[in-house]
């Protein structure tokens, strides 16, 4: 069994224990604020690049021109984008007839 510790080493072991959390308290502390100065900057920069950002207005062919902008370097991409707008052209025309076909009074023929 160890022997014990008397009052005035406790303390001192409290104190060395006290002053080593101290320094690791202000080494955190530092490094917080040197992340804080980085984030600062990067955020400063990155409000600097939206200001000089192009706007692009909020309509559906803006959307369109900036998909295709973006798909254009995947030829793939491109070749879906067209041939699902041209099947949907298709599909559509095809339900069209069908109800033309069932009801001709919506085209304005009416059979005598």
């Amino acid at each position: 069994m160890p022997p014990k510790m008397t009052m005035t080493e406790r303390i001192d072991a409290l104190t060395e224990m006290l002053a080593t959390q101290a320094e690791k308290s202000e080494a955190a502390s530092t490094r917080q604020d040197e992340t804080l100065s980085v984030l600062t900057a990067r955020l400063g920069k990155l409000e600097e690049a939206s200001a000089n950002a192009a706007k692009v207005p909020d309509t559906a062919w803006s959307a369109l021109v900036a998909l295709v902008r973006v798909a254009g370097q995947d030829a793939m991409t491109v070749r879906l984008l067209v041939g699902g707008a041209l099947v949907s052209i298709v599909v559509l025309g095809l339900a069209f007839m069908a109800l033309l076909n069932e009801h001709p009074e919506l085209a304005g023929v009416v059979n005598g």
